[in-house]
């Protein structure tokens, strides 16, 4: 990646990257701290250091949990995730959810 960034200087980068499905986080979690969190952390070390000015990252409504409203808002609470793959697409930074 950071040779990508490096000769291509994007000023924008759409993060859409994921390990989808929640019963597997449930048999194989570590794959999920890897791909999502450690993941996720080496990208913003790429933005950081190839000084990227935008980025647009997905999570999914996992993050969510129980809440039953619809559309779901994106100010809501997600502190309470209900599986380990929901937690993995919880992102904070500088105190706003992502």
């Amino acid at each position: 990646m950071e040779r990508v960034f490096s000769v291509h200087k994007p000023k924008l980068v759409v993060n859409l990257a994921a390990q989808a499905g929640v019963r597997y986080s449930i048999e194989n979690p570590s794959a999920y701290i890897q791909s999502s969190i450690v993941g996720f952390g080496n990208v913003l070390g790429v933005y950081r250091d190839t000084r990227i000015e935008h980025s647009v990252y997905a999570s999914g409504s996992s993050v969510y949990g129980a809440n039953e409203r619809t559309p779901l808002p994106v100010t809501d609470n997600v502190n309470h995730p209900l599986s380990l793959y929901a937690a993995t697409k919880i992102q904070r930074i500088n105190g706003a959810y992502l």
